[in-house]
Formats: C-alpha cells, structure tokens, sequence
C-alpha cells in the first residue's frame, strides 16, 4: 500500500466532506471521520466548518490472556470492583441469559427498539436514528459475527446487547434495558 500523507488525506477528507454535503441525496447533520484524522488539529477543522466531538464510542473489554475462567477476572479485579461485581452478581442471579435470533423472532424487534430508545433518551450525544427494523437487518447484514444478547426475567426480556466478533476483539455495540427493572 503507497504511503499517504496527512496533509493529503485531510485534503481529501475534506474534500469528500465537502463533496457529500452538496449532494442533494445526501440529507445528514454531520460526518464522521474515526481514527482517519488523528493528526488534524481542531484549529483546522473549525477553519473549514466542521466541529469535533471528544467522544469514545468503542466499548471493548480486553481480554487478558492469562484469564481462563471468571474467577480469573474477578481475582485480577481492585476490592473495591470485586465487591461491586459480586453484589451485582447476586442481585442479576434470577436473570436468564439467552442468545436471539432476532431474524427470526420480529415479535422481539419492537421490544429491542423500546430497550434501546430508553438508552438514547437519557444520552447527551445520538448522531442517528433507528427504528425497529434496525437490529435484525444488521443482523442479517453483518452474518455470524454479530449476535444479540437478551436478558430476561422469567419469560419479560428486560436488557439486550448487540455484539461484533472482529478478530481477538468482542465488540459491545448496542444495548438496551427496561429502567424500571434496572433500579431494582
């Protein structure tokens, strides 16, 4: 692969930026550029219009290779985490873990959206929109790698995740839960 400059992929960056947002078919607030730019100073993205958000959107736990069961992890875990997973523990031992084939079950794919919009409304930044179709099309897009997580409370699922297996990495992506059950 030919080395490319920064100063040429912020050209080019731009450029496309500037590009995309003339077009009359694409009707979006705002680009995003992650990990592209890492040189780009925010004197020189405020310069050509654009705004920078310190966000961190990778929720990723890092396995460490000398972890080979959970006590591993709890052992490795301050005090102060160990007491706190350990209550948490106690307190989610009613809780069933089961993995959905939401392609398969559209009942579930308004249940997952309402999950997910209780999330999004308490959050200061949402870049998107989805809707109910949004968890099963991924699903199906994306192939094996991608699963979802139902937690459920005898037959009520009241939490979910979604993840992405990339390589050595498993990628938290989207979550929901019911904050009524949560609080208890």
């Amino acid at each position: 692969t030919p080395h490319i400059s920064q100063e040429h992929l912020n050209k080019a960056l731009f450029c496309l930026a500037k590009r995309l947002s003339h077009r009359s078919l694409l009707n979006t607030a705002f680009l995003v550029f992650k990990d592209l730019c890492v040189e780009m100073s925010p004197t020189v993205i405020s310069e050509r219009g654009y705004r920078t958000y310190d966000i961190d959107p990778c929720m990723a736990l890092f396995i460490d290779p000398q972890w080979r069961t959970m006590q591993d992890y709890q052992d490795s875990l301050t005090t102060k985490y160990r007491k706190r997973y350990l209550k948490y523990r106690r307190q989610a031992k009613h809780i069933e873990r089961r993995l959905l084939k939401i392609s398969l079950e559209p009942s579930l794919w308004e249940k997952l959206y309402k999950l997910h919009q209780n999330i999004l409304s308490q959050a200061s930044f949402c870049p998107v929109k989805y809707n109910k179709h949004t968890f099963h099309q991924l699903q199906a897009s994306v192939g094996a790698s991608y699963e979802t997580i139902g937690y459920y409370e005898g037959e009520n699922l009241v939490a979910f995740n979604t993840r992405w297996h990339i390589q050595d990495t498993l990628y938290s992506h989207f979550f929901g839960v019911d904050r009524c059950v949560s609080k208890t």
